[in-house]
């Protein structure tokens, strides 16, 4: 606020921030779980199911739910958000004084 800004500018960019974040965490995250899987699915892992007597090659299928990968991006998304509510109701009623201290 010592820079001209109002409450709710400050509100806002912190918000921000928060959503640039969270882009960043949720596109990592997805792109990590896809190679992930990719990994998986290349090493040709024999799993033995427990009470039956045969062997399967353990599949990890990623993107055959594409609605389930948006889900968990959007999902991640809106915590960020979410979590940086807290921050910017907190910097946005800080006084000038304290401000320009920290």
């Amino acid at each position: 606020r010592a820079m001209g800004m109002t409450r709710a500018g400050i509100m806002t960019g912190f918000l921000l921030e928060g959503f640039m974040l969270g882009i960043i965490g949720a596109g990592l995250g997805v792109l990590l779980s896809l190679a992930v899987a990719a990994l998986i699915n290349s090493a040709e892992i024999v799993y033995h199911p427990p009470i039956v007597a045969y062997y399967t090659k353990l599949e990890v299928f990623v993107l055959d739910n594409p609605a389930a990968v948006a889900a968990s991006f959007f999902g991640s998304l809106l915590v960020a958000v979410i979590a940086s509510l807290p921050a910017a109701r907190r910097a946005a009623r800080m006084s000038i004084a304290d401000a320009l201290r920290h």
